[in-house]
């Protein structure tokens, strides 16, 4: 009888994990499934067995999906599977489409909410078959948090069935993507032709799908990871004796290929697709504020996948850290994710884009975690993981943040702040530098412009009035912001003896700026003397210097001199100065 209450449980959880598209069901079924499969005990290999069959049957709906898509796109009705139940008979192969398209009515609604008229049932199909394909890509991902489902694929022949499922996702993810992809030129008008035209829901359901499998895969090449560094006893207890026993003769040789690799490139070409989806700002040619060429749709779906891809590149760099490439093993140093430039550049556009809605939570009674969560914590993970190689403007884009977005915010990035410190205060430094030369940057481009009109209105003073009063407070916050920075060196002295040279170097970098006027950006020159006003941000680090060595000061104060001393003798000082 207990047998049969055991079997019987089981099939239960089964079908109700199939079934079920609530979050908090599938998190407990799976953990459920996951928990009856381990042990010792008599019952787990049958418990195994029937996990592996949910895993199966999602794996099934996935893969008929996507490949018939390939088909229809292709006009190919074959396709090689890689599968011992290829060889199917009509009437099973049959069974397994059924499968694949009733997900879509396996809790799903969509068809009946539809409000579109008859002209539009092609849509609302797309609309089912997108829903029905993020509905399976969600069980799978919240299956594959709590058991390697690696462990589920016989990839004892020539063909790699995980790697194979993978694709499959990716390649899927990728073209729905590249259809949604922000065209210009001659291709304008059939790239945003998507998004006029068909049934506005689909593009919603769409991104929860590229954010399903996008995590799918990351959990995937995560318990690969893991199991390959088992395997090949990576994973010690003692980091002294990996590299003691420093691997010779093959094992020496550099890693060019593994199963791994082939996985996270995969995934990190996915994830630089997504941030392709960014929505750059359209100004018209006398460069007056237009109306926004963008519909709503597509807004929401850039967001939508831009965080999640977010999230997956954090995590892709917190699993493969650049610090690897220092490792004895061949193995690892190949796993060193050495190359992320453009994961950071299309993060850091996406997110340098967002930065409003932190910003927002300094005037909320109540904060809104969801930015702080979403946008900021990924990229303070990612900089803790890689800082001793740290991009030093990456840093500085998170430490703006120290002030003005709320508390929740200050917390994470005085959290982060306090790491990077321990692991290297130097580049720490660095890092304020850039945060502090960006906000300042950010400050003089925001300068109200000088009012056109001799006789302005009161509307137009008030404004002026108001837009000054917003310049002054956004200067008062960057010499907050720099108080902020000072203060996390040290409370009455300097928490590491590294510090106390770099400092100088730092604030001699900051009196080259505030008396250079040269723009970076382009050719041109400011007006001379434009950045003087950055020393009174330079001050705030002062204390430092009067609580150091003499001569720490003397060379700082000869600076000083000298940069004055130029300023005054060029010849455009008194037209800068005394007209």
């Amino acid at each position: 009888q207990r047998k049969k209450d055991f079997t019987s449980l089981n099939k239960n959880l089964s079908e109700i994990y199939l079934q079920s598209n609530d979050e908090n069901v599938l998190r407990n079924v799976a953990l459920s499934l996951a928990y009856l499969s381990r042990g010792d005990h008599t019952r787990a290999p049958e418990a195994r067995l029937q996990l592996q069959k949910v895993f199966q049957q999602l794996r099934d709906r996935v893969e008929d999906m996507l490949l018939s898509e390939d088909a229809d796109q292709s006009g190919t009705t074959k396709r090689k599977r890689g599968r011992d139940n290829d060889n199917a008979t009509p009437a099973s192969k049959k069974m397994r489409n059924d499968r694949a398209r009733s997900a879509s009515s396996k809790g799903s609604t969509l068809s009946d909410e539809s409000d579109d008229e008859g002209d539009k049932e092609n849509s609302s199909k797309e609309a089912d078959i997108e829903y029905a394909l993020s509905l399976n890509l969600k069980r799978l991902r919240v299956l594959s948090k709590r058991c390697d489902l690696s462990e589920f694929f016989d990839d004892s022949g020539d063909n790699n069935e995980l790697e194979a499922l993978c694709s499959a996702v990716t390649d899927g993810l990728a073209r729905r993507l590249k259809m949604r992809k922000v065209t210009t030129g001659e291709n304008e008008k059939s790239g945003s032709k998507i998004w006029r035209s068909g049934d506005s829901r689909v593009h919603k359901i769409v991104a929860d799908g590229v954010s399903e499998g996008l995590m799918f895969l990351l959990s995937i090449i995560a318990w690969k990871l893991y199991a390959i560094q088992e395997q090949e006893g990576l994973v010690v207890d003692d980091n002294e004796d990996l590299l003691e026993e420093s691997p010779g003769g093959d094992d020496d040789e550099e890693v060019q290929d593994h199963i791994v690799l082939r996985l996270r490139n995969r995934l990190i070409a996915l994830t630089e697709l997504c941030f392709e989806q960014f929505l750059p700002d359209v100004v018209s040619d006398e460069d007056e504020e237009t109306s926004s060429p963008y519909t709503e749709e597509q807004i929401v779906f850039a967001d939508a996948v831009q965080i999640s891809a977010g999230q997956v590149a954090s995590d892709l760099r917190t699993l493969f850290p650049k610090e690897l490439a220092n490792a004895v093993s061949p193995l690892l140093r190949a796993f060193a994710l050495v190359e992320d430039g453009r994961l950071i550049g299309g993060y850091i556009r996406f997110f340098r884009s967002k930065e409003n809605m932190l910003r927002s939570n300094e005037e909320l009674d109540e904060e809104n975690k969801d930015p702080v969560n979403s946008l900021l914590l990924p990229l303070a993970r990612s900089l803790a993981t890689n800082w001793s190689n740290g991009n030093r403007r990456e840093a500085g884009v998170a430490l703006a943040h120290v002030t003005g977005s709320g508390q929740e915010a200050q917390s994470l990035v005085s959290a982060m702040s306090r790491v990077l410190k321990k692991t290297e205060p130097v580049r720490l430094l660095e890092a304020h530098m850039a945060s502090l030369r960006q906000s300042y940057d950010e400050w003089m481009d925001n300068e109200p412009e000088e009012m056109e009109s001799d006789c302005p209105t009161d509307a137009e003073m008030a404004a002026f009035e108001k837009a000054e009063e917003n310049h002054k407070d956004q200067f008062e916050s960057l010499e907050h912001q720099a108080s902020r920075f000072s203060q996390s060196l040290g409370v009455t002295r300097l928490s590491d003896a590294k510090l106390a040279p770099a400092l100088v170097g730092f604030l001699r970098e900051g009196l080259r700026y505030a008396f250079s006027n040269d723009d970076g950006d382009t050719e041109d020159e400011l007006i001379l003397g434009s950045r003087l006003s950055f020393l009174s941000v330079l001050s705030k680090y002062g204390n430092w210097i009067k609580k150091g060595r003499a001569n720490q000061k003397e060379i700082l104060q000869r600076e000083l001199d000298q940069k004055e001393t130029a300023l005054r003798t060029n010849p455009d000082f008194e037209v800068s100065f005394c007209s």
